[in-house]
């Protein structure tokens, strides 16, 4: 899968390392452990899309352990 193909609003691993799932935003994404914003339009490495409860199983240790939870911290992290 291609980084283009990848809605804003998904969360995405990169390399398959989903222990560090990254959102799709608007401008390019944020990484979601260090919340550090990426500014691209195109990758060069392999992608793919991951669903929700896969970042929840990955992501749990964050205290983000339900749906509920997990839609709150996108919702923040798209308006920054």
């Amino acid at each position: 899968m291609e980084f283009k193909e990848i809605k804003t609003g998904q969360f995405f691993t990169i390399d398959e390392t989903p222990t560090y799932p990254k959102l799709k935003t608007e401008y390019g994404y944020i990484d979601f452990r260090d919340e550090i914003k990426k500014e691209i339009t195109e990758l060069d490495f392999g992608v793919r899309v991951m669903d929700d409860s896969e970042v929840i199983d990955n992501i749990k240790r964050f205290g983000i352990d339900t749906q509920e939870k997990l839609e709150t911290v996108k919702k923040e992290l798209l308006e920054k």
